[in-house]
């Protein structure tokens, strides 16, 4: 039969028992249609005139088709009626963000399936971070430590202490794990406005010890930027490190490509190293600064040949 032309194919071809509601809500939040044509995730979920989601209408559809098909099969003169069946129309709907679309993945399976809401701000959190949240689960090893590390707001809430102090608690949340911080005060005033679920930020702190029980430690805030806002400003520097046999006209138009129109404030270099020292040759692009995109990072990544280094 190969494979699924379109959602309708779809649920002609899969049997009804398989084909349930439930099925087919957790494959659309899931992507599993993304690659089909004509129909987006958040159409599923969108409703008609008569106030029923396309997947109803959808899974109606395929019922009947099916029905039809095997009435047409036992029929005794073999009369095809499955022509006349009508797909049901597509609703329209409001586009989810990528983020509403990954937020969803993960609260049906548990993780990030398509992508990280962090993937745009990788290099500066691998690169530019000194610490992740993972490692202030052990303050006691980072006494007097300057911290920088970056993540994305999952969680919040704020009120009032008994003594009518204002405080934010708030968890953020990176690659490797998340870590809940706590403002009170003049802090929570000048901080809690970073504390919205979905906003990356960029965080700068001290680990030291508690002001009024020294042998306890604490996260002491310095300062909050949105990565979006700093993100170029952090990268300040490229470097692009490749043998001189892997400098060919191909790899030269991909990275072209990828270079090409992409201005921003980040310093490029380049590296390239021969079989002979007098081959080793450093360059610099002196006309422009680039934006490091999530494809040139990519790109990086996946070439073996290819290595590079930020700041």
């Amino acid at each position: 039969d190969g494979h699924f032309t379109n959602v309708f194919n779809f649920v002609e071809r899969v049997p009804v028992s398989a084909c349930n509601k439930k099925t087919i809500e957790s494959l659309a939040l899931a992507g599993a249609f993304d690659s089909l044509p004509g129909v987006t995730r958040e159409q599923f979920f969108a409703t008609n005139d008569k106030d029923e989601t396309f997947i109803d209408t959808l899974i109606r559809y395929g019922s009947t088709f099916q029905a039809d098909q095997s009435t047409t099969m036992n029929s005794l003169f073999g009369d095809d009626f499955s022509q006349q069946i009508e797909t049901p129309a597509i609703p329209n709907a409001t586009p989810w963000t990528d983020l509403e679309k990954l937020n969803k993945e993960r609260d049906l399976i548990g993780i990030y399936l398509s992508a990280h809401p962090l993937d745009d701000y990788e290099l500066i959190l691998k690169y530019v971070c000194n610490t992740s949240t993972a490692d202030l689960a052990d303050l006691d090893k980072m006494n007097g430590r300057e911290v920088t590390f970056g993540g994305m707001v999952v969680s919040s809430r704020e009120g009032q202490t008994r003594r009518g102090s204002p405080y934010t608690i708030f968890k953020v949340e990176d690659y490797r794990g998340n870590y809940d911080i706590a403002l009170f005060g003049d802090d929570s005033i000048n901080y809690g406005r970073f504390a919205r679920p979905g906003l990356s930020l960029f965080i700068r702190g001290r680990v030291q010890t508690r002001r009024y029980d020294q042998s306890q430690f604490e996260f002491k805030i310095n300062s909050i930027q949105l990565l979006p806002d700093v993100k170029d400003t952090l990268l300040e520097k490229l470097t692009i490190q490749m043998p001189l046999t892997a400098l060919t006209t191909e790899s030269v138009a991909n990275l072209s490509a990828l270079l090409k129109n992409n201005s921003g404030n980040t310093l490029l270099y380049f590296h390239v190293h021969g079989a002979e020292p007098h081959l080793n040759l450093e360059l610099f692009s002196r006309q422009s600064k680039i934006a490091v995109t999530s494809e040139l990072v990519d790109y990086l990544k996946e070439n073996e040949a290819v290595k590079f280094k930020v700041n």
